[in-house]
């Protein structure tokens, strides 16, 4: 390894991707877990969708961009995305007991993305739609 290697520091980003929909900006960040009951707001003392990543994507919506966190269960043959905003990601920090939120939640609270066929992909365009008009 280079010396240089052991020296960086990887900077903090806002979020996992970036895009524009109809001159409006959408700041995404992505997560995935394996649990098929439930997804983990905490893996041990960290939080699955840390501090600063909510932060951003509100002060990213303060400027005029929509900010979305993109939630996969990932469950083998039957993968399944939803879309949530970081107000909503705040809610279940703050208002939420316990360590994990059923997927019921999600199914009656967040946007489910339609899957397209092989390989494995999301419809964003109708994602985008949706919370951009």
């Amino acid at each position: 390894m280079s010396r240089f290697v052991k020296q960086a520091i990887a900077e903090k980003q806002p979020g996992d991707f970036f895009a524009v929909y109809r001159m409006r900006p959408i700041l995404i960040e992505c997560k995935t877990t394996r649990n098929l009951t439930s997804f983990p707001l905490y893996y041990g003392s960290n939080r699955s969708i840390p501090t600063h990543q909510v932060k951003m994507a509100l002060k990213a919506q303060q400027h005029g961009a929509v900010s979305l966190i993109l939630i996969r269960r990932d469950e083998p043959r039957n993968k399944r995305v939803w879309a949530v905003t970081p107000e909503q990601v705040d809610y279940l920090y703050k208002k939420k007991d316990g360590k994990s939120i059923k997927w019921s939640w999600f199914q009656g609270n967040a946007i489910e993305l339609r899957r397209l066929k092989n390989p494995i992909r999301w419809n964003l365009n109708e994602l985008f739609q949706e919370v951009c008009e």
